[in-house]
């Protein structure tokens, strides 16, 4: 996760915004419009009495199920510059009607970038970078998945966190979810924090948002590293006048239901035992489940040999879904609980994660299978959908009540994206030919053949011109060896022309990457590098037991097997005016 504030309030985000471009939160970095190959169709949606969003971690998909089944898949869109999901997971919002994603990802020079994307025109509306050093705060107990309650109440405008833990700062921004401006910032520094009481807080702080209507976001501080008690302070920001008051909000393991603000929450019953920890022990054992705001309103559960955990609203308020277990160690089984009957039902031990739904709820069990459970007979359960390739999905949306579904298409997966800021189209394969025309980032192109080594690819631009690019440069939707093989030959780039000795500028590098930054003991990496300039190149690898030097071209790709976790690959470009390097860092996992 990373998040953070500015000392100096609401005036320093008028600066960053009117002086930097891209650099920290919240010039606008990139504005990009995307079409789609004129030769595909949007494929239109069909009626659906529910929807959700699933997202796979391991291939980056996401994919759009309803009660008829799986409707589309699409790969998650990706920020520029955005380093591979598998080192750094992104966090995914996903607006109450559907139509917009909100992604938090880390970025190559190790900021945050934040970028609003509607889904039905398969574009950025805008993207921002965090500060560095500062944390953005979308997701909450469910991996990868941002809090619905987050938006307002007409899904329109969405609170997000930030925090810096090195310096302490925090502030909370309001932005626009069908553009991305940001409209509202609170931190730190408001004068109307200093009535509250926060003296049990031990910084750094984060600030996590739990419920965002009437125009108030109530917003919990979490301290940064350590267990979650049964509350944490809380404060309600309205936006009208721009002050903080106390927020009844506080307890840490909550739901709200939308439009009527009660909560269901887990608490600890002082007249119910509890299940004993072990000393110090990082958690809560939560004996109970209750629901209201300033006090336990109606307690609704209490066991002496359970522990509470995940707590969630389904069926408009008429049943709650929540986990529990004997014992930490134990994996948590859930229940569904009707308000209206009393009847509590156990579900099969495999479900892993329970989503509410308007008349019931989908559930993911350990398998990847989703399946939908009506409100009458919660255990009763129809299967729907089930993960591609035995892959874990993790559930991101669902639908929620009274809230009317807002997509009616979805655009065609292109056979490549562009994943650079602008990509340069060549006549023909390296960076000495000709460039025919330059498309900016997030354009969808069609793939029409490739070389054999796979390093060049030959794409058809929106436009219909066709030309060459460096594979690495765009990110492939497409099966290469689906792609016919191209014979031709690598266009260098012109030697540069002879300088003397004081004048000779210093290498360029223009590209050093890896197929993948994280592999298994004894599984190989492709790097590939293009350097200009140079009259020198070496590759070094270096790890824990391991220190190589070789020299190599000015262009080239190497297989590597590091031996160690991590190893470092190092490449080192000298001419007679110095020497630059660039480091790539690949982890070797076993659990990968």
């Amino acid at each position: 996760m990373n998040c953070t504030g500015h000392r100096s309030g609401s005036t320093a985000f008028v600066l960053l915004t009117a002086i930097l471009f891209g650099a920290f939160l919240f010039g606008v970095s990139v504005t990009s419009r995307s079409p789609a190959v004129a030769s595909t169709s949007a494929q239109e949606l069909p009626e659906g009495e529910w929807w959700a969003w699933t997202y796979v971690p391991a291939t980056d998909m996401l994919y759009l199920i309803n009660d008829s089944g799986e409707q589309a898949a699409i790969p998650r869109p990706r920020l520029p510059d955005e380093i591979a999901p598998e080192i750094s997971s992104p966090q995914i919002s996903i607006s109450p009607d559907s139509r917009f994603m909100t992604i938090a990802a880390e970025l190559e020079n190790g900021n945050t970038g934040l970028g609003f994307f509607d889904i039905q025109a398969r574009e950025f509306l805008q993207i921002h970078q965090a500060a560095p050093g500062e944390d953005v705060i979308l997701a909450t107990e469910r991996p990868f998945a941002g809090s619905r309650n987050a938006y307002d109440a007409d899904g329109e405008r969405l609170a997000i966190g930030f925090a810096t833990a090195s310096d302490q700062s925090w502030r909370v921004i309001i932005f626009e979810v069908a553009t991305g401006d940001s409209l509202n910032v609170f931190d730190y520094t408001n004068p109307s924090l200093e009535a509250l009481d926060f003296s049990e807080l031990i910084p750094p702080v984060y600030p996590k948002i739990v419920y965002f209507a009437d125009d108030t976001v109530h917003t919990q501080f979490i301290e940064y590293g350590q267990p979650l008690g049964a509350e944490n302070p809380a404060f309600a920001w309205d936006l009208d006048d721009d002050v903080a008051a106390d927020s009844p909000y506080t307890r840490s393991r909550l739901d709200v239901l939308p439009d009527e603000g009660t909560m269901v929450f887990t608490y600890v019953d002082p007249e119910t035992d509890t299940v004993e920890l072990a000393a110090g022990a990082p958690v809560t054992a939560f004996n109970a489940i209750g629901t209201g705001l300033d006090s336990v309103d109606v307690p609704l559960r209490q066991s002496a040999d359970q522990i509470h955990w995940q707590v969630e609203w389904a069926a408009g308020g008429t049943l709650v879904l929540f986990s529990a277990s004997p014992t930490p160690l134990d994996p948590p089984q859930w229940h569904a609980l009707n308000l209206e009957t009393g009847a509590e039902s156990g579900l099969d031990p495999t479900i892993t994660t329970a989503a509410g739904l308007p008349e019931g709820f989908i559930s993911l069990d350990q398998s990847g299978v989703l399946a939908f459970h009506p409100l009458d007979d919660p255990v009763e359960s129809t299967v729907i959908w089930e993960a591609p390739g035995g892959n874990e999905p993790v559930i991101l949306w669902s639908s929620p009540a009274e809230t009317a579904f807002g997509l009616e298409e979805i655009p065609p997966t292109p056979d490549a994206v562009v994943s650079v800021e602008q990509l340069e189209i060549r006549r023909d394969p390296g960076y000495g030919s000709q460039v025919v025309v330059t498309v900016p980032f997030n354009t969808g192109l069609r793939l029409t053949g490739r070389l054999a080594d796979n390093t060049w690819v030959q794409v058809e631009a929106p436009d219909g011109e066709l030309g060459w690019v460096f594979a690495r440069s765009v990110r492939l939707h497409e099966a290469l060896d689906e792609v016919p093989v191209i014979n031709t030959a690598i266009i260098a780039p012109p030697s540069p022309t002879p300088l003397p000795p004081t004048a000779q500028p210093l290498p360029t590098i223009a590209f050093f990457v890896a197929d993948t930054y994280q592999v298994r003991p004894a599984e190989c990496v492709t790097i590939s590098w293009s350097v200009a300039n140079a009259e020198r190149v070496v590759l070094r690898t270096t790890s824990a037991s391991t220190s190589t030097l070789e020299e190599v071209p000015l262009t080239g790709s190497a297989l590597k097997c590091p031996p160690d976790n991590p190893t470092n690959y190092t490449l080192e470009a000298t001419s007679n005016s110095g020497t630059i390097s660039q480091v790539i860092l690949v982890l070797v996992d076993p659990s990968y």
